[in-house]
């Protein structure tokens, strides 16, 4: 698939999941941005109403129309039935899940980064 990178180093683990978390967080800027046809903003926490009256307005992030979107686009691309294939796809979600990890700030939403787990074979 990638002819420059033949063998399954730490380095291809990281470069898969590096280009899914840029991807993601394209698709979820574009969106949020009104940039892609059929995507709407994303969920928004309630936020406490602060004594000046300011209130968010405005359209979030939708992270996880950046995830479906990418985990088509990027994960099409791995048609093996193999190892390879599936540490490439474990790679991939890594990436998502670190956009995952930047978006949210509550422990239930998010992953700690100590957790992150590349992977290829040995």
């Amino acid at each position: 698939m990638y002819p420059h990178f033949i063998s399954a180093t730490r380095e291809t683990a990281f470069l898969h999941a590096i280009s899914s978390a840029a991807i993601t967080h394209e698709f979820t800027r574009q969106c949020s941005q009104n940039k892609i046809p059929g995507c709407k903003c994303g969920k928004t926490r309630k936020q406490p109403k602060a004594n000046s009256g300011w209130q968010w307005g405005g359209c979030s992030d939708d992270i996880k129309f950046g995830e479906k979107e990418t985990k088509r686009f990027i994960d099409r691309l791995e048609n093996g039935n193999d190892a390879r294939t599936a540490f490439n796809l474990h790679n991939n979600e890594v990436g998502r899940k670190v956009n995952r990890l930047l978006y949210f700030n509550n422990e239930d939403d998010a992953m700690p980064l100590s957790r992150v787990d590349f992977r290829y074979p040995a």
